[in-house]
């Protein structure tokens, strides 16, 4: 579901000491009236459990230590242009919490003033300001760490977003007709991938590829190194030998399918 170690190095500010009844982080789940849902693999790794409203993260760095995350603090929040979203483009946000199954997006439309400017609503993209993005089907919307963490994404996203604006052209036939064509060739793709990747293997992939991003379609390609290096980190212990090599005989088309595919 999570990259378990990022979060448990990117929170280490936030871990408290320990005093369990034994060192076998893999057996904590009575002491700590929860369920384990990830074993530590080796030494060094963490063990992760399930609190109802919170996951557990333990693990051992000068002592045993402790890791609470709230569930509704976990989320991935992506910003992106629409170029065929309707009657015009717009720019969407879109937010998950995989933890809750929780989900919403804001958008809005964009459009050429008489300058040939881009304007998002009333203002100018190119100011910066975030519109106000209300996510009311969301628990956490008004959490002071989401409203932090959606401005952030909003701002690391305008350059890219104004990029993809600029270079757009509204209603241009040949537009249409690529767009058709990519369409077409997508579930093409998609319907053999089917036939390859059964619900376990997609589920994998979905969790070994959650925290990738793929604006640039190069970054598509070489899609095993990446679930090589998630499989080494934090599944060890399983056996996906099969589904590594099925994936390093993708051609690139396939790799973008792939992609695509796992969004759904």
């Amino acid at each position: 579901m999570y990259d378990w170690n990022a979060l448990w190095h990117t929170h280490q500010g936030y871990r408290t000491g320990h005093a369990a009844g034994q060192e076998d982080i893999n057996q904590l789940g009575g002491e700590l009236s929860a369920t384990l849902i990830k074993p530590a693999a080796h030494a060094g790794d963490i063990a992760v459990y399930d609190q109802g409203d919170q996951f557990l993260l333990v693990g051992h760095d000068q002592g045993l230590q402790l890791l609470h995350l709230a569930k509704h603090a976990l989320f991935d929040i992506q910003a992106r242009f629409l170029p065929d979203s309707g009657a015009e483009p717009c720019i969407e946000v879109y937010v998950k919490n995989q933890a809750t199954q929780e989900e919403d997006s804001w958008r809005s439309p964009v459009h050429r003033d008489e300058q040939g400017q881009i304007r998002l609503g009333k203002r100018l993209l190119s100011e910066g300001t975030m519109p106000p993005m209300p996510f009311d089907n969301l628990s956490f919307t008004d959490n002071a760490r989401f409203r932090d963490l959606l401005y952030s994404a909003w701002q690391d996203a305008l350059p890219r977003l104004q990029q993809e604006t600029a270079a757009w052209r509204p209603g241009g036939a040949d537009t249409s007709g690529a767009l058709a064509r990519y369409q077409a060739l997508m579930r093409f793709e998609q319907a053999r991938l089917g036939l390859r990747f059964g619900e376990t293997a997609r589920a994998r992939l979905s969790a070994a590829l959650a925290d990738c991003r793929f604006d640039d379609p190069a970054d598509c390609r070489g899609l095993w190194l990446r679930v090589e290096k998630w499989w080494l980190d934090h599944a060890a212990e399983e056996d996906m030998s099969e589904l590594i090599s099925a994936l390093a005989s993708l051609d690139y088309a396939s790799e973008i399918a792939l992609v695509e595919w796992l969004k759904k």
